[in-house]
């Protein structure tokens, strides 16, 4: 069934509807979901071409995928999310193609032939063109609880979080002033499907501190900011307490 929205606002609070029947309450929506949703009603409006050409309604589609998985298979939600995140960037790509090769005239594209995209190259598109079944960009593995409850428990709060791969060595070293949005960020981001830790500051001032400092100390793999690995530390701070380590997906 087709959905009709008069504008990007009354798509979110309907995709923020569905999410409340999977345990995400609005405030942990707006604050971490909302804007991935935003954006992809406004960037889908800004490429008629999908539609003209291709007959996708990207809007529609993610309606479908996301009352599919309501209540009987919440633990997708965060890897289909995923997807989304993704999508926003394909639709980034996709937009800036077209003002390159229809120079500047957007809508030039819904009757000129030269300015068909070529969508083989953007995997979340293709699926939704193949009007493929529910899936997410890892489909064998499902968020644990235990990843979910984490980032809802550090929503709004500050601190550093430690990335780890699945043999727990230290991947990506972060700081953020919303843990819960930014790990869900960085984890898709570094495509990381190990493990998170977390460890809080007692002000915002010291993040930009023991960022550094734990960067140098312990020199995770993927912090190519700070490469100093040739010296040990002849400075100490004090330790931050840091979490157990959290297993973001349950079946890897």
């Amino acid at each position: 069934m087709m959905q009709n929205f008069k504008n990007k606002y009354q798509f979110k609070d309907y995709i923020a509807d569905i999410a409340a029947e999977l345990d995400i309450n609005k405030e942990t929506f707006d604050k971490i979901f909302a804007q991935v949703f935003l954006d992809i009603f406004e960037k889908e409006k800004q490429i008629p071409c999908l539609q003209n050409f291709f007959k996708i309604n990207v809007i529609n589609k993610v309606v479908d995928e996301i009352k599919k998985i309501r209540k009987h298979d919440k633990t997708i939600f965060l890897p289909l999310f995923e997807d989304y995140l993704r999508l926003t960037t394909e639709l980034d790509d996709i937009i800036i193609n077209i003002k390159k090769s229809c120079r500047d005239q957007e809508k030039v594209c819904v009757t000129k032939q030269e300015c068909i995209i070529n969508i083989s190259k953007y995997p979340i598109l293709l699926r939704i063109a193949e009007h493929s079944e529910l899936e997410s960009f890892k489909p064998d593995l499902t968020t644990s609880q235990e990843f979910i409850d984490l980032f809802k428990e550090n929503i709004g709060k500050f601190g550093l979080y430690f990335l780890y791969n699945l043999n727990k060595e230290l991947l990506y070293v972060g700081k953020s002033l919303n843990l819960g949005e930014t790990i869900i960020d960085s984890v898709w981001k570094k495509n990381v499907d190990g493990f998170v830790a977390i460890a809080y500051t007692k002000t915002k001032a010291d993040l930009y501190i023991y960022e550094n400092y734990y960067i140098l100390k312990e020199k995770p793999l993927l912090n190519s900011n700070l490469s100093e690995h040739d010296d040990e530390l002849s400075i100490s701070l004090k330790p931050l307490k840091k979490s157990n380590l959290t297993k973001i997906y349950t079946n890897n």
